[in-house]
């Protein structure tokens, strides 16, 4: 028996929730946060002009027969992705969410068939808010989670601002988060209504990367600028992909697994190509090519644990060095290194500092961490 409640989507006022916004329509948006929350593999949008799949959901364009509880989303309450999983109080029916503040219903309601009106069938543009603000009997739900309203037309844009303010990711370092995100927010906005699969930009990230690489190594040119820009380019479209990939619901292990190796491939593809370079110093170069052996290893020991594909390993000197090199021997710091460094051009290889830099951050956060000042993981 099905367990899932009935999700039917119910635009509140005669706004187009078809079109495109950032690469998906406000409807399938809808569809997708809901149902996957619940557990339903149908939604039901008697609005839509025909029946489709949509990312694993079926949508509906009919209205369906009531037998268990419903849940009544607006298609207009536009959610960052987290949605009910914020839900602060439990949400069975009859229950209205409203906002934390104001206690204002805000367009999500799950309900008994008994508490539907008789003509809820017939109404093709239900005015979900006014029929909330008559809901005398449900409980309220405070909802906890950001949202945005869209009550006219003018407010499609601000719509986009919204979830494309909402993709700061929790890992990002400060570099991403301040200095190549902004800058890739642009581009995903630009792309996401082309529906450009987010593992293409991973791979042009890691030829992107590569590229640089050799065009150093073959120029021998540390101090240019051009270089220094194509890791900027790489740091900048390393964020583009799952930017794209969170607004559209394409997430997936594949994908976060092909992001991580492409950008940790580039850094460590730099690395080595600075490391030949350094021929007039044997012993900094030696140094350079031990590094560059054990840097993948590292990478992927921390991948299978990152990734589940074993037990977290305890917090040894070696977990807490795989840590620090995630978080500092990042190509956005690189990246960002290597342009200022290659743009000041006081010295001829004033570009390889860059990452002996990020290492040195790397043994820093070691250090704190050996020393116990490091906040413990619960």
């Amino acid at each position: 028996m099905n367990k899932a409640p009935i999700i039917i989507l119910v635009p509140s006022r005669e706004i187009d929730t078809v079109r495109p916004l950032l690469g998906i329509s406000l409807t399938e948006r809808a569809a997708v946060i809901v149902a996957r929350y619940f557990g339903a593999e149908k939604a039901y949008a008697p609005h839509l002009e025909r029946s489709y799949l949509f990312r694993g959901i079926e949508l509906l364009a009919e209205f369906p027969r009531i037998d268990r509880p419903v849940v009544i989303v607006d298609p207009l309450l536009v959610f960052d992705g987290r949605f009910v999983r914020n839900l602060t109080v439990n949400f069975d029916a009859p229950a209205v969410a409203c906002d934390p503040t104001t206690l204002e219903p805000i367009g999500l309601a799950r309900l008994l068939p008994e508490h539907l009106p008789d003509d809820f069938a017939e109404a093709p543009w239900f005015h979900i808010r006014e029929f909330l603000l008559r809901r005398q009997d449900a409980r309220i739900a405070v909802i906890a989670a950001r949202y945005f309203v869209v009550r006219h037309a003018s407010d499609l844009g601000g719509a986009e601002n919204y979830l494309l303010r909402s993709l700061v990711h929790k890992g990002d370092d400060i570099v991403e988060r301040n200095l190549t995100r902004p800058v890739s927010r642009i581009i995903t906005a630009w792309t996401a209504n082309y529906r450009v699969d987010p593992r293409l930009w991973t791979l042009l990230v890691m030829f992107v990367g590569i590229a640089a690489a050799c065009m150093l190594f073959l120029t021998g040119a540390t101090e240019s600028v051009t270089l220094a820009l194509l890791l900027c380019v790489a740091a900048v479209l390393s964020s583009v992909d799952g930017e794209t990939a969170r607004l559209t619901f394409q997430t997936s292990r594949g994908g976060g697994v092909l992001n991580y190796y492409a950008s940790r491939i580039v850094v460590w593809s730099y690395f080595l190509a600075l490391t030949l370079l350094l021929r007039d110093a044997p012993p900094v170069q030696w140094c350079g090519l031990i590094f560059s052996v054990v840097y993948p290893l590292l990478v992927v020991r921390y991948d299978r644990y990152r990734h589940g594909a074993a037990a977290r390993p305890p917090r040894s000197p070696l977990r807490r060095l795989e840590q620090a090199l995630r978080r500092h021997f990042s190509i956005h710091a690189v990246a960002l290194s290597a342009l200022l460094l290659a743009a000041l051009g006081i010295l001829k290889y004033a570009a390889l500092i860059t990452l002996p830099l990020a290492a040195v951050g790397a043994l820093v956060v070691l250090g704190e961490a050996l020393f116990g000042r490091m906040e413990r993981r619960k």
